[in-house]
């Protein structure tokens, strides 16, 4: 009788710990994540882009469209997380309209010591010719805006 008591005296005891343990792991698990950016300088600069390269319009094309672009930046920046580069699926516009779809997406952290060297993207749009050849189709560069919101860039 008394061993079946210390069992349940165990038993609840093991569900009262429960509770806090999992509460420690996701505290752990939090820390976890904040730490790199506990080991950032505060002289640094920390810059996250985000974003989607929606659509491109590049005229008397019909063939498919094919969107490579890369992370550049200055020497006196890093790149901390995310892709440099990128490839994009094949696109193609409707016969009424010169504007091809991509929905491409991109991510990338970068530290910094100063604005000098801003981090850009710079893009190469690939299509195809009458023999069925990949040739440069456009190309464009932009920088990563210094605020959040919704950019469009415009070429000549």
């Amino acid at each position: 009788m008394l061993q079946q008591q210390d069992q349940r005296d165990q038993q609840q005891q093991q569900q009262q710990l429960l509770p806090q343990q999992q509460q420690q792991q996701q505290e752990d698990e939090l820390q976890a994540l904040l730490e790199p950016c506990a080991l950032i300088p505060d002289s640094h600069l920390l810059l996250v882009a985000s974003g989607c390269v929606e659509a491109v319009e590049l005229w008397g094309n019909r063939g498919g469209v094919v969107c490579r672009y890369a992370m550049v930046a200055g020497s006196d920046w890093q790149q901390t997380w995310g892709l440099g580069s990128g490839l994009s699926q094949e696109s193609r516009s409707s016969y009424s309209s010169s504007k091809v779809v991509l929905n491409f997406p991109f991510h990338a952290a970068f530290k910094g010591t100063s604005p000098y060297g801003w981090p850009r993207m710079a893009f190469c749009f690939y299509g195809r010719d009458w023999l069925g050849r990949q040739v440069v189709a456009g190309y464009a560069q932009a920088t990563i805006p210094l605020q959040p919101g919704r950019w469009v860039e415009t070429g000549v």
